[in-house]
Formats: C-alpha cells, sequence, structure tokens
C-alpha cells in the first residue's frame, strides 16, 4: 500500500506542475509565536527583534516525504521622525520528493498607534514583501513503475518567478485581528523548454485571515503570569475548499506554554490534523517548541505517518531591557501605594510617565507565541483517484508478468539474440562511467545500422547484478541499471519505442565472483542484446 502512494504522490506532483489548484505554500504550526510567517504587518511589533529556524517533516511514514525548513529574523525600528517600523526577511526550502521550492523575501512594516504615550497596545500595522520563488523540479529521480514508458521526461525543468505578498493587522490589548495576501501577482513558472510540451506552475494567489486573543490573569506586577490564548487562522485559495484551523493555548508568560488545535481539510479528502505543541523559554531570550500532528483519519494516518515540527528562537536587544523592567516591577511591586497616591495629585506628564512604566511592563510579559505549520498538499486527493489507482497497479502487474516472460524466453533461447555490447558498473553502483557511453555510442551505431538496412529491430536491455547481496535489492539495482543505459540510447536519438527493459537481478550470472582485470565483478552489467526480420 505505501508503493502504492508514493506513486501516486508522484504523479500528484508531476501533474500539479502542469496546472496547480492546491496549497502551495508550506503550513508551520509555530505561526501562533511567529505571525510574521504569513502576515508582513506583524514585522517588528514587539520590543525586542527575533531570528527564528523552523524545520517540519510531514507524513513519515511515506518515502521521500515532504520536508520543510525556514529562517525569518525581524526587528522593530523606532525614530521620532518616522515613526514605528519594523524590517524582516524570510529564507524557506520546501521540498516533496523532485519537487523543490526555494524562496525568499524582505519585508517592510509600518505601526500606527491610536494612542499616544501608551506604547504599541491600540493601533493598526500595515506591511509589504518582496521575493522570489524558485522551483525544480527533477524528472529523472522519480519512482516509477514502467522505465519503458516514452512519455518519462530525461531532464529536469525548473524556473524562477518574483512576487509580493501584503498584510495588515488591528491590535487591541492583547487582541489582533489581521488578514494578509500571499503570491499577489498570481505568476507562472515555465518547467520546460520550447522543444517539449509545456509545464507550467502556476502561484496561485492565497488570502489568510487570523484572529487571536491572549488573556493574562493576576496583577500586572507579577513577573510570570498565566495566561490563556486561543488562535484562529482560516485560508482561502481559488478553486480549492476553504481551510480552517482553531488553537487553544494555556502558557505562563516568559515559561512556557502548551497548546492543543485542529485543522481541517482543504480538499475533499479527510486530511485533517490535530496538533499538540509544547514551548518552553529560556531567560525570556531562547525559545524552543515542538509540534507533533495526527491525521484524524484513521486509515489515511496509517498510510502516511505523523508530522513533526521545531522551531528555535532568539530574541537580540532584550537583555538590558529585561533588567529594567525587572527593576522597576521591584520598585512597582515596594510602592505601588505610593505611586498611585502621586498620580491622583501629579500632572498629566506624570499620568503619561506612569502608563509609559505600566506599558513597558505589560508588553514585556505580552510576547508573541509560536509558528504554523508545513504541508504541501498538492494535486488531486487519493479518494478522487481510487479508480486510476487500480488501472495503474493492473498494468504495473501486466508489465511484470510480460518481463518475467521475457527473461525466460531470453534464457530459454540465447542463440534467437544477438549480443551487440555490455557495460560494467562499480558495486551498488548505477552510474555510467564515461568508458561506458562510449560503449553504449559504439551500440547505439550498430543499431542504427541495422535499422537503415530495411531490419524490423526489437533490442532488449537486461540488467544483471552480482550474486553477492540482498536478492531484493540485487533485482532493483539491475532494473536501475537497465533503465539508465535505456535513458541514455534515448537521449542519444535512438527510438524508444524499439527497446524493452528487462531486470535479470542475480538470475543471469556468469562469472560469479570472478572479477576483471579492473576488479569488477563481471556480473554487474548490462547486456545489449536484439533479434531482426528483415521486412
Amino acid at each position: 500500500m505505501i508503493k502504492i502512494i508514493r506513486n501516486f504522490i508522484v504523479m500528484s506532483v508531476l501533474f500539479s506542475a502542469c496546472n496547480l489548484q492546491a496549497q502551495q505554500l508550506p503550513i508551520l504550526n509555530h505561526y501562533i509565536y511567529n505571525p510574521y510567517l504569513y502576515n508582513p504587518a506583524r514585522t517588528g511589533q514587539t520590543e525586542v527583534g527575533a531570528l527564528s529556524l523552523h524545520f517540519k517533516k510531514q507524513w513519515t511514514s511515506m518515502p521521500n516525504s515532504p520536508f520543510t525548513g525556514a529562517l525569518t529574523m525581524e526587528s522593530p525600528i523606532k525614530t521620532e521622525k518616522l515613526g514605528n517600523m519594523g524590517l524582516g526577511g524570510m529564507f524557506y526550502v520546501d521540498q516533496v520528493h523532485i519537487t523543490t521550492n526555494i524562496g525568499g523575501m524582505a519585508t517592510y512594516a509600518y505601526h500606527i498607534p491610536f494612542e499616544k504615550g501608551k506604547g504599541f497596545k491600540h493601533g493598526l500595522s500595515a506591511g509589504i514583501s518582496l521575493g522570489f520563488v524558485h522551483q525544480r523540479i527533477n524528472y529523472p529521480d522519480a519512482i516509477v513503475a514502467d522505465p519503458n514508458d516514452n512519455q518519462l521526461l530525461p531532464t529536469e525543468g525548473s524556473g524562477t518567478s518574483f512576487d509580493f505578498s501584503a498584510g495588515i493587522d488591528y491590535q487591541w490589548k492583547g487582541l489582533h485581528i489581521g488578514a494578509s495576501m500571499l503570491q499577489g501577482l498570481n505568476t507562472g513558472l515555465k518547467l520546460l523548454d520550447a522543444g517539449q510540451d509545456d509545464i507550467k506552475y502556476v502561484n496561485t494567489r492565497h488570502w489568510i485571515v487570523a484572529a487571536s486573543y491572549k488573556h493574562l490573569f493576576g496583577p500586572e506586577a507579577k513577573q510570570h503570569r498565566i495566561y490563556l490564548q486561543p488562535v484562529f487562522m482560516g485560508r482561502i485559495i481559488e478553486n480549492i475548499p476553504f481551510q480552517a484551523e482553531g488553537n487553544l493555548v494555556v502558557g505562563i508568560d516568559g515559561m512556557g506554554w502548551l497548546g492543543i488545535g485542529y485543522r481541517s481539510s482543504n480538499n475533499t479528502t479527510v486530511t485533517s490534523s490535530i496538533d499538540v505543541t509544547l514551548g518552553v523559554e529560556v531567560q525570556k531570550q531562547f525559545v524552543f517548541a515542538y509540534t507533533f500532528g495526527i491525521g484524524v483519519d484513521v486509515n489515511l494516518n496509517a498510510n502516511m505517518g505523523t508530522q513533526h515540527e521545531f522551531m528555535l528562537a532568539y530574541r537580540f536587544g532584550a537583555s538590558n531591557k529585561l533588567k529594567e523592567i525587572e527593576k522597576s516591577m521591584e520598585v512597582l511591586h515596594e510602592q505601588s501605594d505610593s505611586i498611585k497616591s502621586l498620580m491622583e495629585s501629579e500632572s498629566i506628564k506624570n499620568q503619561d510617565r506612569f502608563d509609559s512604566l505600566t506599558t513597558i511592563i505589560h508588553e514585556s510579559n505580552d510576547k508573541i507565541e509560536k509558528t504554523l505549520e508545513i504541508v504541501k498538499e498538492q494535486g488531486t486527493t487519493i479518494d478522487q483517484n481510487k479508480e486510476a489507482l487500480k488501472k495503474h497497479e493492473d498494468e504495473i502487474q501486466k508489465n511484470r508478468e510480460e518481463i518475467e516472460h521475457l527473461r525466460k524466453l531470453v534464457e530459454a533461447k540465447p542463440l534467437q539474440f544477438k549480443k551487440v555490447g555490455e557495460v560494467f558498473f562499480d558495486i551498488g553502483s548505477e552510474k555510467l562511467s564515461d568508458l561506458s557511453k562510449a560503449n553504449l555510442d559504439a551500440v547505439k551505431k550498430v543499431l542504427d545500422d541495422a535499422h537503415a538496412s530495411g531490419s524490423q529491430i526489437k533490442v532488449y536491455i537486461k540488467g544483471n547484478s552480482s550474486v553477492d547481496g540482498d536478492v531484493k535489492r540485487n533485482m532493483e539495482l539491475s532494473m536501475h541499471r537497465a533503465a539508465k543505459v535505456r535513458q541514455y540510447l534515448v537521449n542519444q536519438g535512438f527510438d524508444g519505442s524499439h527497446i524493452l527493459v528487462i531486470p535479470m537481478g542475480e538470475h543471469n550470472p556468469t562469472h560469479g565472483y570472478d572479477p576483471d582485470e579492473k576488479g569488477h565483478s563481471k556480473d554487474r552489467r548490462v547486456d545489449v542484446i536484439f533479434t531482426e526480420k528483415k521486412e
């Protein structure tokens, strides 16, 4: 079952490159702590800067499962003339088997306070990001069931485009309500040369809406306060269902938190998940978080596996500020009665000074939480392709039976076939050496001459391995070696419709462990034989 799903994912990736209508951007759960991941307006909203590193591995039970890594940095910039601003940057790598996306962006945000002299506890932020995305699809690395398929692409495709994102965020005390637009240009990437059929990848526009509220319990003078924070996010993408997710976080400010969340499916398959997050803060500067995700659908989860996400963050420019705040908190605690009395009799200027002090204390304990998660759910869904998968499985079985028949035919009647050449491989390798390529060039010339003479020819490429090692591994290795030879002949211009690959594994030994003059086993080879019939 795992192999079937693996092959399906490859087909989905190739299909999505042609006409994609699905979730394209990485889904990171730690956006709760680092909201800059999905909204440029959240850049530099706090008193200190932050450097965050994110890693996520999804569908761990599947070979070549998706992997995402992201690095972000953002910092506030406060000036008397220009006001409150924020600058940030992001770099990410998102890989799903043969598809790799590399992207980066630079961000600018501007923060407008609605209440002067009280810090940025009530105001509106707007931000914009400019960046690029580069996609590469390595077609030769695709795991395919039939290496004789003439539609297989022998090269890789890649493309780069520039894009922008924008967002706004309204803040009132612990409440945030925001919206953002990602991949705003809706541009497309052409991934193949003009000589082949066009394969195009479209950066579909994403709309993100989010809301959160962090409520702290206890007096503001208390250093570590318990808090409760519900978080909501919704994704709106053209031609796919609305995806919503909600998280509930409980924590101790400045120490750590524990959260649980639910994410709905963004397609007709039950790909929704439940996520559990644990975060730890060390000296209010270092933050470590881990999220474990598991699918709601039992059958799908058993086949695809769980999800794991890590985050490591460092807050810079906070040491002196934290010492100042802690000292101010002690003074406030010891002289609270005298300060209240003073505030009743002092002028508006002293009132503003007191408000500024309490604002600093509150904002130092009101730090951003954690970040969102990745999944790149591209292409069509498993339920929608059950019939196609069944047909594909039947074709695979038919090809296996035909290959087995041909292998027995070659073994039973070797004199009916003409051997035109052979190439050898290193131990455990499927790479063609320069000498092997030269031999194959000579083989191609012989085949071309036979074809030009008017003969109907059929070429059989027999992949072999040594008798040493695991039987299953040797069979797979012989298949890969034969496929490499076929691919080389096709790339040199020979008609692939006349070629048939036959993996022999260790069932066609001729020399056993007897090495040649270079120390290579003569069983680690590919034989090229053919039949011809005069027209």
